[in-house]
């Protein structure tokens, strides 16, 4: 399953050598010392492997096209494998990088903590990589304030040109950034620019230089290359400091981004080694043919020319076999994600909103509640039963919410004060547990519109049971 891909414009004068003493860097500035492969000595072999079965580094040329092709593979105790590859065209100049995990659950949701690979931060810190017209690629925020603010005018109108998207991120009305923008910058880096802010006090020179149009306040705008797609806005709704899901939005909306960009099957490992393959088994095809035409003229020469190419054949049956295992594989992981996917690709009977999920199925499964509440009270003969229970019944209802509440009542029943137990249980419900005072201030999951506060001290039996109604009540 492709977690993340794009193409950078490299500087002319990068070589083979270059490039692998880069790869060579990037694998010894692994954090984890299991994750090193040791020993890499390249001597312009067209086909080399290091490491071990686990984990894995093979360098592979495809000399018709001046392609390198790098696969670096991890294989993990539960199964799942890793792959990174780096394809190099010496003779455009364009280096692909694609990041990919065996099929997993999780496969197609994007961590906040995801960061694009630390191969493009050394490609940065050594200079390699081709400025996007005027803009430098980079991983440090450019700052924006009012002897700068025509830049930013200027990329909104898209009057400059730029190919990779442009992050606008404006400070809070308390004079803050809304995300943390050395974190943002580094999880972006390579796949889009960060342009930041200075002060709230430069916001009206930016203004009038943007001539409204600008973000404000904390609110960000994701500016696409071209003209094909209109600026994105994202809004700001923590009450101070940070907000984490603003981060996430971003980083989710940018990886897709770039994941989506069809890559040519020449900048893919699959691809350079299907194509080292045929031009073998041409080469090979050719050369048995024309020993096949001396057979008649030298037989002993032409058993040894068979011995010979033999064994080549060998090599290319087995890559063939590897390719074929490959090909089921992702047969398999397509079968697997269609199925997971199948209702989407139908047409819905309900279009999601702008609320989004504090978890994985929370919105569905509030309308499952809602259903399930409403067939209880409707005759079990009518078509609106009929059509109820088959929605409630195909669509993986788990009751989760009720669950959730019944939870919340048996550790608030006989409340007098937060054990860590509690508090474990409460923060594993999502919620952020804080004091004020003689208080402390429930907030479920981070936003402010559900919050609570319960004292620190019980003294009453019947408030604890009143607070697990008002938490099942407003926020499950």
């Amino acid at each position: 399953m492709e977690l993340f891909s794009t193409v950078l414009n490299i500087r002319k004068g990068m070589n083979e050598d270059t490039f692998v003493s880069l790869v060579k860097e990037w694998i010894d500035t692994q954090p984890f010392e299991e994750n090193r492969i040791k020993e890499i000595s390249y001597a312009h072999e067209n086909d080399i492997t290091f490491g071990n079965k686990e984990l894995w580094l093979c360098i592979r040329k495809y000399e018709a096209e001046n392609i390198m092709a790098v696969r670096y593979e991890k294989s993990q105790a539960d199964g799942t494998v890793w792959d990174t590859d780096y394809v190099m065209n010496f003779t455009t100049n364009r280096l692909a990088i694609r990041l990919e995990r065996s099929y997993h659950e999780d496969s197609l949701r994007v961590d906040a903590r995801f960061s694009t690979p630390f191969f493009i931060a050394i490609l940065i810190r050594h200079g390699w990589i081709v400025d996007d017209g005027v803009l430098p690629v980079s991983q440090k925020p450019l700052i924006i304030d009012e002897n700068n603010a025509s830049l930013l005018a200027d990329t909104m109108n898209r009057k400059q040109n730029f190919s990779l998207p442009v992050v606008y991120v404006s400070r809070t009305y308390y004079d803050e950034d809304p995300v943390d923008l050395i974190r943002l910058s580094r999880q972006l880096k390579g796949i889009a620019h960060i342009f930041a802010e200075k002060s709230v006090f430069t916001n009206r020179a930016i203004k009038e230089a943007c001539g409204g149009m600008n973000a404000y306040y904390g609110a960000v705008d994701l500016i696409w290359p071209g003209n094909d797609l209109p600026a994105s806005r994202f809004f700001y709704r923590a009450e101070k400091g940070e907000d984490p899901m603003l981060r996430q939005n971003l980083v989710r909306s940018l990886i897709e981004y770039a994941g989506s960009k069809r890559l040519d099957p020449l900048e893919t490992w699959n691809g350079v080694n299907h194509a080292i393959l045929m031009r073998n088994m041409d080469e090979q095809t050719q050369l048995l043919k024309e020993a096949q035409a001396k057979k008649q003229e030298a037989v002993n020469e032409m058993e040894d020319v068979y011995s010979t190419f033999g064994k080549e054949l060998e090599k290319l049956k087995k890559q063939a076999e590897e390719l074929s295992q490959v090909a089921a594989l992702r047969e398999y992981e397509i079968g697997r994600l269609r199925e997971k996917l199948r209702a989407d690709e139908d047409t819905p009977v309900l279009l999601s909103g702008q609320e989004e999920d504090f978890f994985t199925g929370e919105i569905k499964e509030m309308v499952l509640d809602a259903l399930s509440d409403i067939l209880a009270s409707v005759p079990s003969d009518s078509r609106r039963a009929h059509v109820l229970k088959d929605l409630i019944e195909h669509n993986g209802y788990e009751e989760i919410h009720k669950k959730r509440s019944e939870e919340v009542k048996k550790m608030f029943r006989d409340y007098k004060s937060m054990s860590g137990t509690m508090r474990a249980q409460l923060m594993n419900l999502g919620f952020e547990i804080s004091e004020e005072g003689r208080h402390y201030r429930l907030c479920y999951y981070g936003d402010p519109r559900y919050k609570t506060t319960l004292a620190k001290s019980g003294s009453d039996y019947r408030e604890g049971r009143n607070i697990a109604a008002l938490i099942s009540r407003s926020m499950f």
